[in-house]
């Protein structure tokens, strides 16, 4: 888990670096300019895809560890956003945002440090939450949680591009650890109730 932290904290901070060479393009050709809306992008994609990356399909019980899940996700899902946090506070030294603009702010605004890791921590315990449903082995519950994995995405990549994008403002703070804490309690109860099923 924290290894794959590490890895996709380099893989993903790699990319807004050499968004900033310019040889980054799109499909199309256009170059990938380092812009808050690409940090915001990346930032959503970083941690909408986190759950996803800790299943293993070789590993048995459906792809997730099931002795110790409950522990194991209340101590990494901090750790990792931790790790993730300190590859972001990498970016501002390539991006040219908009003055004022979060993601400009991380070296002088301590609220915004606090707003990314908030906004990190609760959109990977969401994206950790679906995962539960596809390692059930169960087709409807594996639907199911394919459905919730993309709205997750797609509310992570939407959140990013608007917090990363926007001035910092103190309310959005609170904001942030509503779904944080929420997305801690939904990820844990899962996985106790996960880790029961399996056994």
């Amino acid at each position: 888990m924290l290894l794959k932290s590490v890895l996709g904290a380099v893989f993903w901070t790699g990319a807004v670096f050499i968004s900033a060479t310019g040889l980054l393009r799109q499909p199309n050709g256009d170059v990938i300019e380092p812009t808050a809306v690409w940090a915001g992008i990346v930032g959503g994609l970083m941690a909408g895809i986190w759950g996803f990356l800790q299943v293993d399909l070789q590993r048995p019980g459906g792809g997730l560890r099931t002795d110790g899940l409950p522990s194991l996700l209340a101590l990494g899902v901090p750790v990792s956003a931790v790790i993730q946090l300190a590859g972001v506070m990498l970016w501002p030294f390539v991006i040219d945002g908009p003055y004022g603009s979060l993601v400009t702010q991380l070296h002088s605004e301590p609220i915004a440090v606090v707003q990314v890791a908030l906004f990190l921590l609760g959109t990977m315990a969401w994206s950790m939450t679906p995962m539960f449903c596809f390692a059930s082995g169960r087709m409807v519950l594996g639907l199911l949680s394919g459905v919730l994995f993309l709205v997750v995405l797609g509310l992570g990549l939407w959140q990013g591009f608007v917090l990363f994008h926007s001035p910092v403002e103190p309310g959005r703070t609170l904001l942030w650890a509503v779904v944080a804490a929420l997305g801690f309690a939904v990820m844990t109860a899962g996985a106790v109730v996960f880790a029961k099923a399996a056994e």
